[in-house]
């Protein structure tokens, strides 16, 4: 899922790409150039026309008119891509099945393979900085980079539970989310050690965003929405009205905010918060996970 102001851009099964230019009250198909039977995965944009997405099979498509025409790029490997993030106009670093990273240095003309060190399934990959980035994934893999993704270390994240999501707020103070709902990881030393807090909820979480130090927000299954007010120690649930699994949640800024999820479920709020407008895409569903990536217990 891509913000800008009110331009909304969203990704999913069969290659579906939707761009809204009203806050996600119409839609228009971006499909142009996109396999049928792709299954997007995440998409992300350098600037208001250039950007990317990345899905199963080793998928990468670029846009650079603003996501109405795509063509693939090749990415020198058939596994399945999950989650993209820019470092600057030029860097930029993917993860994906089996540890995969892949890495460009030229503004996404060509990738690169780089050493994970580790076979485990990597699902959100993010940057804070220029230098310093995380991954997370499968068996509770928490990776950090400290050269734009050129090497990585494995951190010691106390679990072997899936993580699908984290969130940073500087290079020191960061969430990790484990599928299980019962607990949020949190690091306020740049992740050297990291903090189970529990959470009240058995619910499964999918994705996790701070807008600050002290907001954040989870989002899981059975359109569960949680927020809270004083950096995680407690949370509150959000009615969404809604019992469709919500996949991902990301900010334009501290005030605007959007949620996807399940069945063209889109969920969005313009005051940080506090009150939530509940939209929705009908056919096919737009998502920015698919269901495939989630774990059979899911």
């Amino acid at each position: 899922m891509y913000i800008s102001n009110n331009e909304l851009i969203i990704v999913g099964n069969g290659g579906k790409i939707l761009k809204s230019f009203d806050g996600g009250t119409t839609w228009s198909d971006l499909t142009t150039g996109i396999g049928g039977g792709g299954l997007l995965q995440d998409i992300s944009f350098i600037n208001d026309n250039v950007g990317f997405t990345v899905g199963w099979f080793g998928d990468i498509y670029k846009t650079t008119n603003g996501g109405t025409n795509w063509i693939s790029k090749i990415s020198g490997t058939d596994k399945a891509l999950f989650s993209i993030s820019w470092i600057n106009s030029m860097d930029a670093v993917i993860v994906g099945n089996s540890g995969t990273i892949l890495k460009t240095t030229d503004g996404g003309n060509n990738w690169i393979q780089k050493s994970s060190g580790t076979t485990s399934t990597l699902l959100k990959v993010i940057f804070i900085g220029e230098n310093t980035g995380w991954a997370v994934g499968y068996s509770g893999k928490i990776l950090k980079t400290t050269d734009q993704g050129e090497s990585w270390i494995l951190q010691n994240s106390g679990t072997t539970i899936q993580l699908y999501g984290i969130s940073f707020i500087d290079e020191n103070t960061g969430w990790a989310l484990p599928w299980s709902g019962s607990s949020i990881l949190k690091t306020t030393d740049a992740g050297n050690t990291w903090i189970s807090d529990s959470l009240n909820t058995n619910k499964i979480l999918y994705d996790v965003l701070f807008t600050n130090y002290n907001s954040g927000y989870l989002v899981g299954e059975q359109g569960l929405l949680m927020k809270t007010t004083d950096g995680g120690n407690s949370w509150t649930s959000i009615n969404t009205g809604t019992i469709n699994k919500l996949y991902a949640i990301k900010a334009y800024n501290q005030e605007h905010l959007t949620i996807v999820g399940d069945n063209g479920i889109i969920i969005r709020s313009t005051d940080g918060g506090q009150t939530w407008n509940c939209l929705l895409y009908t056919s096919p569903s737009p998502r920015d996970r698919t269901r495939s990536r989630m774990p059979s217990s899911a």
